[in-house]
């Protein structure tokens, strides 16, 4: 048979088994699903307190959690409200950093952090299964000072809210209940991200102050190259590159940070010899004058790492030689 933690008491006040444990005097309770009489078992040994229907109703238990969460979260959110306390929400905003936007050409992806949001501060009034246009929300939170602003409540049980309510662009707060324990969720009068799912809701990026900025001590590899053609690849903390960066601008025609997730990252200077090349062929590309021997048309081979030199037509082939040589090279040519 099934068992309840909470019942209607004789004035429609939702009740906890819970609150009369001891109690001589129990009173009338019927099912919040089925508005049947139940039997209330709270001084029992061995279960916890609880309530059960007379015979085997066939009650449906999820009649019962969604009628229950309603009423629950509209109690619960309406305590709040006339008590002055707060009823949150935690939402997971966007981190971002912007103090080397310069050197990186983008802004920082940093992550998420979750901040906590007061719901009644802003919505003074909430209604049960109150008509919105086309929609009737399982509850919906209104305020007066924003009137275009709403928030609908939807208690999901088994079914999920639909997919034309999904994408009205309405905000909505969808609280997942498997039984009358996950009802925490709502009591706590704080929503997290774990105990709800929340649609249409956009939160603010996070803009962090310099004191915040985890970025500038990061190594990242960077690929520069100077007025006289040469180009090197090299890996230091964001902070360095932007500090040489800065006092070196008037010898650099070009300079491009490599993202730190990027594949040949944590490999080795010439392991990471592909990379080179690949930024050597996209600053050619891009019209920079860079001068190098894979660009060359009397390179014999460009596979070659470039911290272990290339082999050039014009030397001979056994004749290895650094690729910045085209630097101060009289047959470099890229014709």
């Amino acid at each position: 048979m099934v068992k309840y933690r909470y019942a209607k008491d004789e004035s429609d006040g939702i009740v906890s088994a819970e609150t009369l444990r001891g109690k001589n005097f129990i009173g009338e309770y019927t099912c919040i699903g089925c508005n049947k009489e139940l039997i209330a078992k709270v001084n029992g040994k061995i279960m916890k307190p609880h309530f059960a229907h007379k015979a085997d109703m066939g009650c449906n238990s999820e009649t019962y959690l969604h009628i229950l969460g309603k009423n629950i979260f509209y109690n619960t959110y309406l305590e709040c409200v006339e008590n002055n306390k707060s009823f949150t929400i935690e939402l997971e905003h966007e981190q971002i950093c912007s103090h080397y936007k310069d050197i990186l050409a983008n802004e920082c992806d940093i992550g998420t952090k979750i901040q906590k949001h007061n719901l009644t501060g802003i919505y003074k009034e909430v209604k049960i299964e109150s008509k919105d246009n086309e929609f009737i929300p399982d509850l919906t939170l209104l305020s007066k000072s924003y009137p275009t602003e709403k928030i609908y409540i939807e208690i999901a049980v088994t079914h999920l809210i639909s997919e034309k309510k999904e994408h009205s662009g309405s905000r909505i707060i969808e609280i997942k209940l498997k039984d009358d324990t996950d009802l925490l969720k709502i009591t706590k009068c704080n929503i997290t991200i774990n105990d709800a799912v929340f649609t249409g809701f956009k939160p603010k990026q996070i803009y962090l102050t310099k004191n915040e900025c985890i970025c500038e001590n990061i190594k990242h590899h960077y690929f520069y190259v100077y007025n006289s053609g040469k180009s090197i690849m090299g890996r230091e903390t964001l902070l360095n590159i932007k500090t040489f960066c800065t006092r070196y601008n008037y010898c650099l025609i070009y300079k491009y940070v490599i993202n730190p997730n990027s594949l040949h990252f944590n490999m080795g200077f010439e392991v990471a010899g592909n990379t080179f090349i690949d930024h050597v062929y996209n600053a050619h590309k891009k019209g920079i004058k860079i001068k190098n021997c894979f660009l060359c048309v009397y390179r014999i081979c460009n596979l070659e790492a470039h911290g272990e030199g290339i082999r050039c037509f014009r030397f001979g082939k056994n004749v290895k030689v650094k690729s910045n040589e085209a630097a101060i090279c009289d047959y470099y040519s890229t014709d």
